[in-house]
């Protein structure tokens, strides 16, 4: 229902040259853009009119027209014609407007003057108030928000009212008559509006573009902490894990070449030999290289050989020039096996006894030439338990797998170098390990080199067909990573755009929960603001944690999930300026530039 104002005067008076406040001072402009109900019809360009108790107009005025004692209607016709032009109502000290409380005026007891205050105590018709800067945020009746921080100081007399140039009249001393507003028969009729509460003043502009900012930071965190959360969720139903078993082939014939390229594995190559060798299902051979170990991996292989002739140990020729170690090593035991599927395995990752099997099993489900999947990452200290689990989550987070099962594009490759199957005759014809000789990260880049020779690829959660203790101790998990991190997150042109999806989504929310929890920027507990970063909050630690429990990671990185991932960062960051710098990552007595 339509409210309306009634008061006593029709007009007011602005003066541009008489002001009390400072000589010499330009008055201010009128009729703000905004058309605020403030100040649109008091400074409209003519004298405004009186408030009828049926136009509604008084609600879209300035106060200072329908609060003027009637004295002051009298000096409409000499000093209204000098209100100053219309362009920068509201551009004094602040560009925001600000809603006041009559306490911001002043009224001179001599009606005919607009000399300073006398001194004594005001008449019943006349009162006399300080001037002060009102600049505390306030929710005016009739409107839905508050438009903080605009300075406000306006002198008024029964003659004359005037403003002091930079300064916005937001609103006007009561006058004898109180203001009203009348409401129908249904509501009770008319009532008297109350007197607003003095507040405490602050520096006009304080607070206005900092909350803004905030307000717009803790949007922008909740939108990247749930897209990678939404992706997740409609991921799942496409990482399925891989079948039981395997249907018979055409040919009749089954069988799987489980190749191991070892360097330096003499700690752990025999439990890698002795779960390869329990291989059930389907026909195998396990073809060991040695790439000029330093310790006894060739030793122990050797002696498996011996008492079993479905292991075979080979030696790595010399690296040739512009080849990485790795890929130099499966391409010569993919030359050197005998059956049609080859197993490209790491020499620190344990085969559960059907996992040969159930791989080929998916591979030919699938129609796929190459088939891969990420092990279950054992941990055992804190960077690991920090920083290895979030595999899952970039996986999961930021690569649609709907593209991955049902299209060819190369962009859409993924897998992990430490389970890869493919087919011979796909590998042999896309380059195999050839065409990515020079890569440190041949889990991504095979995959994309057989998408673009036109076959198919897929990935399966592996969790149950292996599992890997990846690295051992703090300096490995770092060393390790930033070996690898140039051709993925850590290139030039995907830092800046990782950086922001990761520490955007998953660091900044706690970095402004932190910063707002203690009121700090006239924020108090419950504020928009803070509650939208503690919901964005939640969904980063609930998302973490749903991936904890789906693949059995260490629940140590639940709680520290921000840090996490700002050492991830970090990684990125470090190895960025290695490359940028010229320097390489030494791995095994080989530096990786």
């Amino acid at each position: 229902m339509r409210r309306s104002w009634s008061a006593t005067a029709s007009s007011v008076a602005l003066a541009s040259s008489e002001s009390p406040l400072a000589d010499g001072v330009r008055s201010p402009s009128c009729a703000p853009a905004s058309r605020s109900w403030r100040a649109r019809t008091a400074c409209s360009g003519s004298p405004p009119r009186a408030s009828s108790p049926t136009s509604g107009g008084g609600r879209r005025a300035c106060r200072a027209v329908s609060d003027i004692s009637p004295s002051a209607a009298s000096s409409r016709s000499t000093s209204w014609s000098s209100c100053p032009a219309r362009s920068s109502w509201c551009t004094g000290t602040n560009a925001c407007p600000r809603r006041c409380s009559p306490s911001a005026l002043r009224w001179s007891p001599d009606a005919g003057t607009a000399a300073r205050p006398a001194a004594g105590p005001a008449s019943s018709s006349t009162r006399s108030r300080r001037p002060r800067i009102c600049s505390a945020p306030r929710r005016s009746r009739g409107t839905r928000g508050a438009s903080p921080l605009c300075s406000t100081a306006v002198a008024v007399s029964a003659a004359s009212t005037t403003c002091r140039a930079g300064y916005v009249p937001c609103c006007a001393a009561r006058a004898s008559t109180p203001l009203t507003r009348r409401h129908g028969e249904s509501r009770g009729g008319s009532a008297v509006v109350g007197r607003g509460r003095r507040r405490t003043a602050r520096r006009p502009g304080s607070g206005c573009a900092v909350s803004e900012a905030l307000r717009l930071a803790a949007g922008a965190s909740l939108t990247l902490a749930a897209i990678p959360a939404a992706l997740t969720l409609a991921n799942l139903p496409f990482y399925r894990r891989a079948p039981s078993a395997a249907s018979p082939t055409k040919t009749g014939r089954r069988g799987v070449s489980i190749l191991i390229p070892a360097r330096d594995e003499g700690h752990q190559i025999g439990a890698t030999l002795e779960a390869a060798c329990a291989t059930r299902g389907i026909e195998f051979e396990v073809v060991v290289l040695d790439d000029h170990s330093s310790d006894d991996t060739a030793e122990q292989v050797a002696r498996r050989a011996a008492a079993d002739p479905r292991v075979r140990l080979e030696v790595a020729p010399a690296l040739p020039a512009g080849w990485n170690g790795k890929q130099h090593a499966c391409w010569r035991l993919a030359d050197r096996a005998r059956y049609e599927w080859l197993l490209f395995l790491d020499a620190d990752v344990i085969l559960a006894p059907d996992a040969a099997n159930r791989l080929v099993a998916a591979a030919e489900r699938s129609s796929a030439a190459l088939v891969s999947g990420f092990p279950r990452q054992r941990t055992g200290t804190l960077l690991e338990h920090l920083l290895i689990p979030l595999i899952h989550f970039v996986l999961l987070g930021f690569l649609p797998l709907i593209g991955t099962r049902y299209t060819r594009l190369p962009g859409f490759g993924a897998g992990c170098g430490q389970l890869v199957l493919a087919r011979r005759g796909p590998y042999v014809d896309a380059g195999g390990h050839r065409a990515v000789k020079s890569s440190r990260h041949d889990g991504l880049q095979l995959p994309r080199a057989l998408r673009r020779a036109g076959y198919r690829t897929d990935l399966v959660d592996a969790i149950d067909l292996a599992s890997c203790r990846m690295y051992r101790g703090a300096g490995e998990v770092w060393r390790g990573l930033t070996k690898n991190a140039t051709e993925g997150m850590a290139s030039r042109i995907g830092l800046p755009v990782w950086s922001v999806l990761l520490l955007g989504g998953q660091v900044a929310p706690f970095l402004l929960v932190a910063a707002l929890a203690g009121g700090r920027h006239g924020l108090e507990p419950g504020s928009p603001i803070l509650t939208t970063a503690l919901v964005a909050c939640l969904v980063a630690l609930v998302h973490r944690a749903l991936l904890a429990a789906r693949f059995r990671q260490s629940w140590w990185g639940v709680p520290l999930h921000p840090l996490a991932v700002a050492l991830l960062g970090a990684v990125q960051y470090h190895a960025r300026l290695l490359a940028e710098l010229g320097r390489g990552v030494a791995w095994k007595g080989r530096v990786h530039v």
